[in-house]
C-alpha cells in the first residue's frame, strides 16, 4: 500500500507539472544577428556585391574610351653608320644637317580627342544602367539571403520546440510504462498493456531522436546561409505578433519599388540603350589628336621639335553591322520578357505570402479562442469573432459557439490543431487515472501465478571465430576452344555436356585440303633434295678441274654459291612441310583439359574461321573448383594473423544445403583493396569430384580465423532486444527471474554466444518471455 500511494503521488505531481508548466521555445541567438552575418558573409551576397564592383569597372572603361587621352613613346636607336650633309649655299658657313646620328633618340607625346563618337556615348549611358541593375540586384540578392536564414531560423526554433516536445512525451511514456509494469505486477492489468506500454516509449525514442536529427540539419543549414554558428545554450520566449496586416493593394502598389523589379527594369533600359548604341554604329566618328615630337635626327627640317596637329572621320559599313542591330533587339525582347516574369513573380509572391500571413494570423485567432483563456476573452466579447478576422479583403471568421456540438469535420481540425500542453495534459491526465485504478484495487489483487516458460542451461564450449561471406564458385581452369586452321567441320565427336578427358577428339575440320598441301610440300622437298645432290656433284667436278687450272675462279664460285642455294631450298622445304602437317593435325581439335564441355556453338557443316569470335565450345575444369568472396577491409587484419599463424580455414556451403559444410583451403589474397568498396577479394579452393558446387553459382563461406575458449552459448531464442540493447531472463533457484543485459556473439547454429553478463550454469528463460517480468515467478515446462 505504500507502494502504491508513493505512485499516486509521482502521477499527481507529473499531472500538476504538465498543467502547470508551459514549454518554453528553445531558440539562438537573436535573429537580427543570423540577418546581418548572412548579409556580410552569405556566398551569395559576396557573388552579387562582387558583380556590382565589376559592372562599374566596366562603366569606367566605356567612359575612359570616349574621354580624351595621352600617349607618349620614346626610343634610342644605335646606328652602326651615321649621315650628315651640308646645306649651305658656296662661300657661307658650313651648315650641317645629321640626317642619321650613331645616337638616335626619338620620342613623341600624343593627345587624342573624340570630337563626335555617338555609339560610344551611348554605350556610356547603357553601361552606367547596367551598374544601376547591378546595384538593384545586389539589393535584391540581399532580401533574399536575410529571407532564408530568417526562414533557417525559425526553423531551428521550431526543431528545438519540438525535441522539447519530444523529451517530455518520452518521459510521459516512460512513467506510463512504470505504472503499467507495477500494475502488472500487481495483477490488475494484462501482459499486453505493458507492451503497449513499451512500445509507445520506444516510439517516442525515435521521434526524439528524429527531432534532434532535425535540429542538426537545420542548424547547419542556418550556419551555412550566415556563416554565424548556432548557440543552442540560450533559451528566448517568442510572443505571438497577430496584428492584422494592411490591404493587399498597398503591398502591390509598391511592386515597382521592389529591388528584382528595379533590377529587371534597369536591365531593360540598359539592353535598349546598347541597341541604339549599335545603331548610331552606322553614324561616323570624329576625333582629334595633337602630337609633339622631338628627334636629334631632324633631317632636312632642321628642327628637332615638331608638331601635329589631325583631325580624323572614320566610317565603316559591312553585312555585321546589320547583323549586330538584329542580335542587339532581340537581346532588348529578351529582356523585356525577364523584366515581365520578373514583375508577374514578384507579384505572385506577394498575393501568395500575404494570403499565408492573413491565413496564419486567422488560425492563431482561432486556435486561441478555443483555448481556456480565449474562451474567456470571448465570452467578454459576447460570442463575437476577434475583430482581426481574415484580412481587409476577406470576411472575418466567426468563431465556434462556446457550447455547440461540433461536427465530425470540426473535431479532427481541432485534434490537429491541439498543442503541445494539451497532449501533454492529456497524458497526464491518463497517467494518474491509471495511478489511482491501481490504488483502488491494489487491496483486492490475487496473486499473479508463475508464468509459464521454457528453460535451458547455459553451456561453456569452445567455438570457431569466423567470418561469413558470400561468395561465388569459379572454375579452375576454362577454355575457349577456337578454330586454328579454317575449313568446314566434318565431324563432330562430343555431346553437350559430356565429360572429356585431356586429349579426346572434339571436332574435325574437313582435311582434304591440308593434306594435299603436305603432299605438295613432301614433293617440294624431294625436287630440291635432287637438285642439292646435282649440285654437289658438279661442285665436285668443277673443284677438281681447278686444281689443274682447267676453270675460271668464278666457275668454281658459281658452283658452290648454287650447292648453297640447293641447300637453303631444301630447308625451306623442309619447313614447308613442318607446317603442312602442323595444319594437317590443326584439322583435329582435341581436348587440352579434363572438364566438362558446355553447349556446342556450331553445327556439322559450318565453315569455322579462327579469327571468328565465340568459339566452338567451351570446356570448364570443376575439380577442384574455386570458391571467390570478399571481406571488409576492417577485417583483413584478424585474417593476416590467422594466416600468419595457421589457423585460418574455409568452410563452403551450398544455400540449400546450409548443414552441409565442405573444407576447404585459403589460396589467394588479393594485394590491395578494392577502391569503391572497401573490401579485399580472397579464393579458397575445394574438392569437387561430386560436382556438387557449380562454376558461377553463389554460395555462403565461413572462414574461421582460430577458436574462443570457454565460450558461454545459450539457444539463440534466449536472448531479446529492448531500448537499452540485448538481454536475457535468467531463472534463480527460488524460480524468480532476472533481467540481465548481455553482449551476444557469434552464432553457432541454432545457439548464440554471450560474450558478457552471464556464467556457464545459469538458467534462462528461451520461450515464454512476454508472460514473464522482472522478479516474477516463473514455471518450467518442456
Amino acid at each position: 500500500m505504500q507502494r502504491n500511494g508513493g505512485d499516486f503521488l509521482i502521477a499527481a505531481a507529473l499531472f500538476l507539472l504538465l498543467l502547470l508548466y508551459s514549454l518554453p521555445s528553445l531558440a539562438l541567438q537573436p535573429v537580427e544577428t543570423f540577418v546581418a552575418g548572412a548579409r556580410q558573409r552569405n556566398p551569395d551576397a559576396l557573388e552579387a556585391r562582387a558583380n556590382l564592383a565589376q559592372e562599374e569597372a566596366q562603366a569606367d572603361s566605356t567612359l575612359g574610351r570616349v574621354l580624351p587621352g595621352i600617349s607618349a613613346r620614346g626610343s634610342y636607336t644605335r646606328n652602326q653608320y651615321s649621315s650628315s650633309i651640308d646645306i649651305a649655299p658656296p662661300g657661307q658657313a658650313p651648315q650641317p644637317i645629321t640626317v642619321v646620328p650613331s645616337d638616335q633618340w626619338d620620342g613623341s607625346a600624343t593627345l587624342r580627342v573624340p570630337l563626335i563618337d555617338l555609339a560610344g556615348f551611348q554605350r556610356v549611358s547603357a553601361a552606367k544602367t547596367s551598374a544601376q541593375a547591378s546595384a538593384h540586384q545586389l539589393e535584391a540578392t540581399r532580401l533574399q539571403v536575410e529571407g532564408q536564414a530568417v526562414q533557417d531560423y525559425y526553423q531551428v526554433v521550431a526543431n528545438l520546440a519540438l525535441v522539447a516536445a519530444s523529451s517530455a512525451a518520452l518521459d510521459v511514456s516512460r512513467e506510463s510504462f512504470r505504472l503499467a509494469q507495477a500494475r502488472y505486477q500487481a495483477g490488475s492489468a494484462a501482459a499486453l498493456e505493458v507492451d503497449r506500454a513499451r512500445a509507445d516509449v520506444e516510439q517516442q525514442v525515435q521521434q526524439l531522436a528524429a527531432a534532434e536529427l532535425q535540429v542538426a540539419l537545420t542548424a547547419r543549414a542556418l550556419e551555412s546561409a550566415s556563416g554565424v554558428e548556432p548557440d543552442l545554450s540560450s533559451v528566448v520566449r517568442l510572443s505571438d505578433d497577430l496584428h492584422p496586416e494592411g490591404n493587399l493593394d498597398a503591398f502591390e502598389g509598391g511592386l515597382s519599388r521592389l529591388p528584382a523589379v528595379a533590377a529587371a527594369t534597369a536591365s531593360t533600359n540598359a539592353a535598349e540603350k546598347q541597341a541604339d548604341a549599335q545603331r548610331l554604329a552606322l553614324a561616323p566618328s570624329v576625333a582629334g589628336s595633337f602630337t609633339e615630337r622631338g628627334t636629334n635626327a631632324p633631317g632636312f627640317t632642321g628642327h628637332e621639335w615638331s608638331y601635329q596637329a589631325a583631325v580624323t572621320a572614320t566610317w565603316s559599313f559591312d553585312l555585321t553591322n546589320i547583323a549586330d542591330i538584329r542580335s542587339q533587339e532581340a537581346a532588348v525582347d529578351a529582356a523585356r520578357a525577364r523584366e515581365l516574369r520578373t514583375v508577374l513573380s514578384s507579384r505572385d509572391s506577394i498575393h501568395r505570402e500575404w494570403n499565408t500571413i492573413v491565413a496564419g494570423i486567422a488560425r492563431g485567432n482561432d486556435h486561441a479562442a478555443r483555448s481556456p483563456p480565449g474562451a474567456a476573452r470571448r465570452v467578454r466579447r459576447g460570442g463575437q469573432p476577434h475583430p482581426v478576422g481574415r484580412g481587409p479583403r476577406q470576411r472575418a471568421r466567426p468563431a465556434p459557439p462556446l457550447h455547440r456540438t461540433q461536427s465530425a469535420l470540426g473535431k479532427r481540425r481541432e485534434g490537429n490543431a491541439m498543442t503541445r500542453s494539451m497532449k501533454l495534459l492529456l497524458l497526464g491526465a491518463l497517467a494518474l487515472a491509471s495511478a489511482c485504478k491501481k490504488v483502488e484495487g491494489a487491496q483486492s489483487a490475487p496473486q499473479r501465478p508463475p508464468a509459464p516458460v521454457s528453460v535451458a542451461t547455459a553451456v561453456e564450449r569452445d567455438v570457431p571465430v569466423y567470418l561469413d561471406e558470400i561468395g561465388k564458385n569459379i572454375a579452375p581452369e576454362v577454355v575457349t576452344i577456337q578454330a586454328q586452321v579454317p575449313g568446314r567441320i566434318t565431324g563432330i565427336h562430343v555431346k553437350d555436356g559430356a565429360t572429356v578427358k585431356r586429349g579426346d577428339l572434339l571436332f574435325t575440320i574437313d582435311p582434304r585440303p591440308y593434306r594435299a598441301q603436305l603432299d605438295s610440300a613432301e614433293a617440294s622437298l624431294a625436287r630440291n633434295q635432287a637438285e642439292l645432290e646435282l649440285a654437289k656433284l658438279e661442285f665436285g667436278r668443277v673443284q677438281k678441274l681447278l686444281e689443274t687450272d682447267a676453270i675460271s675462279q668464278q666457275d668454281h664460285d658459281s658452283r658452290r654459291s648454287a650447292v648453297a642455294v640447293s641447300q637453303a631450298q631444301v630447308r625451306l622445304s623442309q619447313a614447308a612441310v613442318a607446317t603442312a602437317q602442323l595444319n594437317l593435325e590443326y584439322c583435329f581439335i582435341r581436348s587440352p583439359i579434363d572438364g566438362r564441355a558446355g553447349q556446342r556453338l556450331v553445327d556439322l557443316g559450318n565453315v569455322v574461321n579462327p579469327s571468328a569470335s565465340g568459339g566452338l565450345l567451351v570446356i570448364q575444369r570443376l575439380d577442384p573448383i574455386y570458391a571467390d568472396f570478399t571481406i571488409a577491409e576492417n577485417d583483413l587484419g584478424s585474417v593476416q594473423r590467422a594466416l600468419a599463424a595457421g589457423q585460418a580455414k574455409v568452410e563452403v556451403r551450398l544455400p540449400d544445403e546450409p548443414d552441409k559444410p565442405r573444407t576447404g583451403t585459403l589460396t589467394f589474397l588479393d594485394n590491395a583493396v578494392q577502391d569503391g568498396t572497401g573490401t579485399v577479394k580472397l579464393r579458397a579452393s575445394i574438392e569437387n569430384r561430386d560436382w556438387r558446387f557449380w562454376p558461377g553459382r553463389f554460395v555462403k563461406v565461413r572462414l574461421v580465423l582460430g577458436t574462443q575458449k570457454g565460450a558461454v552459448l545459450v539457444p539463440a531464442t534466449a536472448t531479446q532486444i529492448s531500448a537499452k540493447g540485448p538481454f536475457v531472463y535468467v531463472v534463480k533457484d527460488d524460480s524468480t527471474t532476472e533481467l540481465r543485459p548481455v553482449a551476444v556473439g557469434q552464432r553457432q547454429g541454432d545457439l548464440v554466444a554471450v560474450a558478457q553478463g552471464l556464467k556457464g550454469g545459469e538458467r534462462v528463460v528461451t520461450a515464454g518471455q512476454l508472460a514473464v517480468t522482472p522478479g516474477g515467478k516463473v514455471r518450467s515446462q518442456p
